[in-house]
């Protein structure tokens, strides 16, 4: 008989043990924060004869989309050992967990994979990325690009500038770039620092691939215009060809950018976790945007309100919604621009440093 529980402190190692058995060695070393001994409230297990054979984390964190601030619960490291595979105990684990997260009025959850577990627990692959893969044209604008040699609080000041973010502390994000910057196998880290005229004004993380052509951009910060010139720099440097960036429909990046793109989803899962605190939030946003349209929780459904008119959403409706701007409630021209002006909830790209 297996059970399902809340981790005691110390098996944090235990699970971090078997997320190496699952995943790959290095998890103790890129998940620094997800294993701690101080993160063993958001730490689920199953137990067979005292055995650890099921695991489930997740992290608390504060995004921040231009004035208003979500709490997020990002879940990764889900896993069972094959032994006790299709006994449903990786569903027990997120059911706890989601109980956990409603205690603490976490607005909704970010998931690290698009599984069908995932769905079946109502989380949806949704979001508003936008993909650019090209390669840069050259400026005669001058920057000087610095490869990093440790210089956290530098990469700290420039992420604090940021409109859409992760709200951390200056350890926290220390720990998170060590984590998410620690080489696998078959990729590392490389990250840089651009100055003007000796002042840094932006940085880049990138995920350099083995065996790809393709630079790929996992987080930056900064001065958009910068970094923009920098990226020619950086693919001469790797011997690459195309620079890959995932942005939020309002970068500025996207001023330097060519026109073809690719709409994509975080490439995750989410689900709405405390509707009341998360709908109150969305309402206050527009409120202030002086938009007339509002969400108001009835009888267990919600309802879109926009100026006297009531549409009924389902449970995909409202996530597609909020965050992905995607609906099929055939809205009248002039309702459609008040959404417009809203949605989608923009959010930082998910494989950033924040990756669980």
């Amino acid at each position: 008989m297996v059970n399902v529980r809340g981790a005691k402190q110390g098996e944090e190692v235990l699970v971090s043990d078997l997320a190496v058995e699952i995943f790959k060695p290095n998890m103790k070393e890129q998940f620094i924060r997800l294993f701690h001994q101080d993160n063993i409230e958001h730490i689920f297990v199953g137990i067979d004869d005292d055995t650890i054979v099921s695991a489930l984390n997740y992290y608390p964190s504060i995004i921040q989309s231009y004035d208003e601030c979500f709490s997020v619960g990002s879940i990764g490291a889900v896993c069972t050992k094959e032994s006790h595979r299709k006994l449903g105990l990786s569903s027990s684990l997120l059911a706890l967990a989601e109980q956990k997260m409603k205690e603490e009025h976490i607005d909704f959850c970010i998931i690290s994979g698009t599984r069908g577990l995932y769905q079946r627990f109502g989380a949806r692959d949704v979001g508003a990325i936008e993909n650019y893969i090209f390669k840069p044209i050259e400026t005669t604008d001058s920057c000087e690009v610095r490869s990093y040699q440790g210089e956290s609080k530098i990469l700290y000041d420039l992420y604090q500038q940021e409109q859409v973010f992760y709200q951390r502390t200056y350890e926290e994000f220390v720990d998170l770039f060590n984590g998410q910057t620690y080489p696998d196998s078959y990729q590392t880290y490389p990250t840089y620092i651009i100055y003007d005229n000796n002042i840094p004004v932006a940085y880049i993380i990138l995920i350099l691939h083995r065996d790809q052509d393709i630079l790929e951009v996992k987080e930056m910060a900064g001065s958009r215009k910068h970094m923009y010139n920098a990226f020619p720099y950086v693919l001469k440097k790797h011997h690459k060809d195309m620079i890959d960036i995932k942005i939020t429909a309002h970068d500025d990046l996207k001023d330097y950018l060519p026109h073809e793109v690719i709409k994509m989803s975080q490439q995750a899962t989410l689900k709405i976790i405390d509707h009341v605190s998360f709908l109150n939030k969305l309402n206050n946003m527009m409120l202030k945007k002086d938009v007339p349209v509002s969400f108001q929780i009835k009888d267990e459904h919600i309802d879109l309100i926009i100026e006297n008119k009531t549409y009924h959403l389902t449970h995909n409706m409202l996530h597609n919604l909020i965050f992905s701007w995607e609906h099929n409630l055939k809205l009248p021209t002039e309702h459609d621009a008040y959404i417009k002006e809203i949605f989608p909830l923009e959010l930082p790209w998910s494989h950033n440093l924040n990756y669980q």
